[in-house]
């Protein structure tokens, strides 16, 4: 942690909401900044948060005074993405998680950062049709921010960490502190092919030794995913819709293009995933 008492000996301030256990802090640390403010609703987070940075977080941000909160010059918030994910219901702004965006908006609207650092699920653009996006994007942009032409969708793999886990990043910097229409920013670029064998311990205790059926499940995915005839999926695989054609018609849009995907992979690939079905016991798993 880094030791600093006073704010002139730090680059910037900045605080951290719905900050988990810490990952914008320590982004934002090891580029000179100063954590003025944080908070979390999750009391193991906030408990991960306390012992790494000192800070205690625990609090609920819909009833925080946030006047009180101090001046800062950067907004951070990873704002929960469970209502935009494609693994929830995505119910969007109707789920009260959804609407803890407008609760950064306050914030925003008393504090007036100089810049906003905002992180969502990628799939957060194309929600509800674009509508939720373009909700967001205006807001931002009626509180006096620019933000990029094209909203900016990254995955750490991509500059070298072997993790796939695209994400949307919407950042923003007054309109007074910049004389253009977009705000530009240049991606990083990494040649380097991630392998997670770069950052995996050589030697590790037995007890963390995955069981003979979790390996199984490993094998049956690998075999699957090498011979398939698809690099990127895009959608969940569902083995038991492979050799059905009952109608679909009554289950929600979604649904249908998730089984009609699933279905179209199982008649271009049928040979493969016949004997694949045959060899690994997947119905069970």
């Amino acid at each position: 942690m880094n030791k600093k008492n006073s704010n002139n000996k730090y680059k910037f301030t900045f605080i951290d909401l719905f900050a988990g256990i810490g990952g914008f802090h320590i982004a934002m640390s090891e580029l000179g900044g100063k954590c003025v403010f944080g908070c979390d609703i999750d009391k193991n987070a906030a408990e991960t948060y306390k012992q790494n940075f000192g800070m205690n977080i625990l609090s609920d941000i819909k009833k925080i005074n946030i006047k009180e909160i101090p001046t800062h010059d950067v907004l951070c918030a990873g704002f929960p993405c469970q209502s935009f994910s494609n693994a929830g219901k995505k119910r969007g702004f109707s789920d009260i998680r959804g609407t803890l965006f407008f609760d950064i908006v306050k914030i925003i609207q008393i504090h007036h950062p100089k810049y906003i650092f905002l992180e969502n699920v990628k799939h957060l653009v194309r929600h509800d049709n674009g509508r939720t996006w373009n909700t967001i994007k205006q807001t931002l942009i009626d509180l006096g921010y620019i933000l990029p032409e094209k909203e900016i969708i990254s995955s750490p793999h991509e500059i070298g960490i072997p993790q796939n886990r695209p994400r949307i990043y919407i950042m923003g910097i007054r309109k007074d502190l910049i004389n253009d229409k977009f705000l530009k920013i240049n991606l990083p670029i990494c040649n380097k092919i991630s392998s997670i064998y770069d950052i995996l311990n050589k030697e590790v205790d037995s007890k963390y030794t995955i069981t003979q059926y979790e390996s199984e499940i490993l094998l049956a995915w690998d075999v699957f995913k090498r011979n398939i005839h698809k690099n990127v999926f895009g959608f969940p695989i569902w083995v038991d819709e492979f050799e059905k054609n009952y109608d679909i018609s009554s289950f929600p849009k979604w649904k249908q293009e998730y089984i009609t995907k699933n279905r179209q992979l199982y008649s271009e690939n049928k040979k493969f995933i016949d004997e694949w079905l045959a060899k690994y016991n997947v119905k069970i798993f």
